[in-house]
This record gives structure tokens, C-alpha cells and sequence, in this order.
């Protein structure tokens, strides 16, 4: 089945002006780590003349036969031309539209305590001019006021009022729209894809890279609370037992200290322990495996069957080309009491 990129020239409405060159090459990619997901380069030829670079926005799209998977609406931020006679080659440097909130406030800000939140931050959205909005309506209101020294960028401040309402950051999807929504934890998401060999499997690649830092962690904590005029200082040890994986008849004592530590009590302070011990042994598995354009997105639920392991995308990375051209890592966090692959 034949298969083919396109761009799409838009104007800052985002009404169609036409084809934006032959598509030669480029990546796009998203990380969930980063404030603007989305960046990249487009290689294109015969770019047409009259860009402007100031408003116009780039749309891009795979084709695989009569199927069309939209793949954002880009905003150029580096336009680089070559020219050899009548053949012109661009080089377009691009960014998501959540590039437009980035811009610093010359002021301190403030958003008062009772203001529906999602209703603000579409407020924010729209006075920047964008009208494709699709964030999850909520009718929670900050609970007190927040404010922000002058430079803090728009994004900043409407992922602050995202995070009070309990609702993930803002991202843009693949046509455009800007979205958020309550967070989910990656357990808790809908299964949006399985990759594997059987039957009805999303179609991937038999190599994979599994990684997991395990240097850093402890198998045991010692926790001290300070003491006071009515009370002796107190002192917490919790330790992994010898059961685990992690623990020390394998790797040796790994101790970890925390200092300062409130506790009204002892009976607190060893609960404190046993706490800090569970979150400092989560251990953050990373997968990395090779597929071809589907519409699975950035933070969706997959299963990856030969590993026998689900996780959340956190990062994608999609060469324009023909193929298995997607790159996607997932992320699984084994937290206390979830049996280790290792």
C-alpha cells in the first residue's frame, strides 16, 4: 500500500492556503518532559514563495493509501533556504503550538481564589488569539490565589492552574487542538495499543531497548527527627527485607539519610520510614521499540507482548519516511510491593 507524507500551509486561522513543497526528509518528536512537547525539522523542496513566517503555521499528515494520520500543526521558528538556479531546498525548524504561550509576562499575575479554572485558562488560550480549544470542562475553582513574578511564561502559569484542579498540562494533539484533562494514572489509562505478533497486534519490530537505572537506589533508610525541650531527638530505620530483589544479600548495604524529619512521635517517624523506603525504591523501566505510523499518542497506555510489559508513551520520535519510521519509549514504574522483572 502506497505510503507518503504532506504538508499543509495554513494561515493563522488555520484555513488551508495550499502544499507546502515536496516533503525530502526531517523528524518530529515529542517528549512528555519538556514544557513544549512537540519539535522538529522539516526538509522540503520547492518551498512556496510569499511565506509568512510570523503567522503561517505548517500542518502535517501521513498517508498510507486512503488512510490519513494527522501529525500536529506545527508553528516554524527557523527557516533555512538554499538556492541553486531555479531548485529551491528549506530546512524549517518547528516547534507545537503550546510554542505560543511560551512567551514571557513582563509582569507579576495573579489568578484569584473561586476562578473556575478551566474557564481561565481557555480565557489565556483565546486572548493569544487560538480558538481550537478541547480542554476537558471542569467546574472546579482554585482553591486560593496564585500569583507569578513578572517573566513567567503563559504555559507556566496555565500548567499551574492545570496542576491545582488536579488536570495533566496543556499539550496539542495531532490536529491542533489545544487539550487537558484530569490526570489518569499510566495504570489506570485505557489500553490504547498492543505491539506484538499476534493476530489483531499493532505491527512493531522484533529489537527492543530495555533499560533501568538501579544504581541510585537504597535497600535501606535511616531517618532522624530533631528534638525539642520536652523531647529526645528519635532516630527511624526501615529496610527492604531479604526477599526483595534489591535487597542487601544482593547488592550489599545502599543506606540513605534524611535529616530533619517532624514526627510527633516514634510510632510516626518509623510510619515516615517505611514511606520514604517505598519511594525511594520505585524503579523506573524504559522501553524503546521501532513501528510503523499508527495513531497511538504521547501519555496513551500500551502493551508490548513479547516483554510482557504495559507502560506509558513518554517520548516519540517519527522520521518522515516510509517504513517503521516510529521510535516510541514507554515508561513503567514498579512501585512497592510490584514484583521486579529483574
Amino acid at each position: 500500500m502506497a505510503e507518503w507524507w504532506s504538508i499543509d500551509l495554513l494561515d493563522k486561522e488555520e484555513n488551508l492556503l495550499g502544499t507546502f513543497g515536496q516533503i525530502e526528509g526531517g523528524s518530529v518528536d515529542w517528549n512528555i518532559d519538556r514544557a513544549i512537547h512537540g519539535g522538529g525539522t522539516l526538509e522540503v523542496s520547492q518551498p512556496p514563495s510569499g511565506v509568512d513566517w510570523l503567522s503561517h503555521r505548517l500542518r502535517l499528515t501521513h498517508h498510507r493509501g486512503e488512510h490519513t494520520t494527522r501529525m500536529g500543526v506545527w508553528v516554524p521558528t527557523w527557516p533555512e533556504i538554499d538556492i541553486d538556479g531555479d531548485h529551491r531546498r528549506m530546512s524549517v525548524q518547528v516547534l507545537d503550538k503550546t510554542s505560543i504561550l511560551s512567551r514571557e509576562i513582563p509582569y507579576m499575575s495573579e489568578v484569584t481564589a473561586g476562578t473556575v479554572v478551566t474557564d481561565k485558562v481557555a480565557e489565556i488560550i483565546r486572548d493569544r488569539g487560538e480558538h481550537a480549544i478541547a480542554i476537558t470542562p471542569s467546574p472546579l475553582t482554585l482553591p486560593s490565589t496564585l500569583t507569578w513574578d513578572a517573566k513567567t511564561t503563559r504555559l507556566k502559569q496555565i500548567n499551574d492552574l492545570l496542576s491545582a484542579i488536579g488536570h495533566g498540562g496543556l499539550w496539542c494533539d495531532g490536529n491542533g487542538w489545544f487539550r487537558a484533562e484530569p490526570y489518569v494514572a499510566p495504570g489506570d489509562r485505557p489500553l490504547a495499543a498492543t505491539y506484538g505478533g499476534d493476530p489483531g497486534d499493532y505491527r512493531v519490530l522484533r529489537t527492543y531497548r530495555d533499560a533501568a537505572n538501579l544504581a541510585d537506589l537504597p535497600n535501606r533508610v535511616v531517618v532522624y527527627s530533631p528534638g525539642s525541650s520536652t523531647r529526645a531527638a528519635m532516630r527511624a530505620d526501615a529496610e527492604l527485607p531479604a526477599s526483595h530483589p534489591l535487597g542487601s544479600h544482593r547488592r550489599g548495604d545502599i543506606p540513605r539519610t534524611y535529616d530533619g524529619v517532624e514526627a510527633a512521635n516514634q510510632q510516626v517517624l518509623d510510619r515516615h520510614a517505611e514511606r520514604l523506603l517505598a519511594q525511594a525504591t520505585n524503579v523506573t523501566r524504559r522501553v524503546t521499540y521501532r513501528h510503523p505510523v499508527d495513531d497511538v499518542q504521547l501519555r496513551d497506555r500500551v502493551h508490548i507482548r513479547r516483554l510482557n510489559i504495559d507502560g506509558a508513551v513518554i517520548n516519540r520520535r517519527i522520521q518522515l519516511g516510509i517504513g517503521p519510521v516510529v521510535e516510541d519509549t514507554i515508561r513503567h514504574i514498579y512501585a512497592a510491593g510490584d514484583k521486579l522483572w529483574i
